[in-house]
C-alpha cells in the first residue's frame, strides 16, 4: 500500500535522522516528476503509480 501525506511543517523544525530515514531532500513536484522521466529506476512502480494518481487528483499535469 502507499500513499502521499502533505503537511506545512513550522519555519522552526528541523529533521533528526533516525532508523527509518538518513535525510529528506526538499524536491518541487515538478522536479521529481522529470527525475521519474530521465531516471525511472530510481524510482519503485508503486510510487510512480502513486505520483500519477496524486497527480491527476491535484490537477497537475
Amino acid at each position: 500500500m502507499f500513499g502521499i501525506f502533505e503537511c506545512v511543517a513550522e519555519p522552526s523544525w528541523q529533521f533528526v535522522p533516525n532508523g527509518e530515514v538518513d535525510e529528506i531532500i526538499p524536491m518541487s513536484i515538478e522536479e521529481i516528476r522529470s527525475l521519474m522521466t530521465e531516471n525511472p529506476e530510481l524510482f519503485t512502480g508503486g510510487f510512480r503509480n502513486t505520483m500519477k494518481e496524486y497527480c491527476r487528483v491535484k490537477g497537475i499535469s
